[in-house]
């Protein structure tokens, strides 16, 4: 299904405040952004990178004031999600290193492989459902907070939204 999604935060800073966004989606298994767009008022200088998880993080100094960012994407999304009930459990000992990390205990819950590869967990829902735009990948809240600030920033307004694209 195609979705157009949005996102819109409005902050007021007393001082210059140096933060990290995860605001834009990346395209990869179960969805594909087609288009989207950053949009920063007043506009500021951005640097991007990719952080360990592979989310796509912007890195800015807000600037005194009235802030805004708005980020409109759309982007095809699956249907439904991967499930696999019934894989059987892959023991410890017998996991590559590479995933060794993935398995520490978030503040959430306890961390399972299952099978040969990750599959998609979102204890916000009752049951398990596609049709949605992941924005970040983590093991927990920590690791893909939408704003990270390194001073004082009042939110003023938060929107987000979502509707299918006929």
């Amino acid at each position: 299904m195609r979705l157009k999604v949005e996102c819109q935060l409005a902050f007021k800073t007393r001082t210059p405040t140096p933060a990290i966004f995860m605001l834009r989606p990346r395209s990869g298994y179960g969805q594909w952004v087609m288009q989207e767009e950053y949009l920063l008022e007043p506009s500021v200088p951005v640097v991007e990178y990719t952080d360990s998880y592979g989310n796509l993080c912007q890195r800015l100094v807000v600037p005194t004031g009235e802030f805004k960012i708005y980020t409109p994407a759309t982007a095809d999304a699956a249907d439904e999600i991967d499930m696999a009930p019934g894989v059987p459990f892959v023991p410890v000992e017998k996991l590559p290193e590479s995933v060794i990390q993935f398995l520490l205990p978030s503040r959430y819950c306890q961390a399972d492989l299952v099978g040969d590869r990750w599959y998609t967990f979102d204890a916000t829902q009752d049951k398990p459902r596609g049709n949605r735009i992941a924005i970040a990948y983590g093991r927990d809240a920590a690791d893909v907070a939408l704003s990270t600030q390194f001073g004082p920033m009042q939110l003023l307004e938060m929107k987000v939204g979502v509707d299918a694209v006929k």
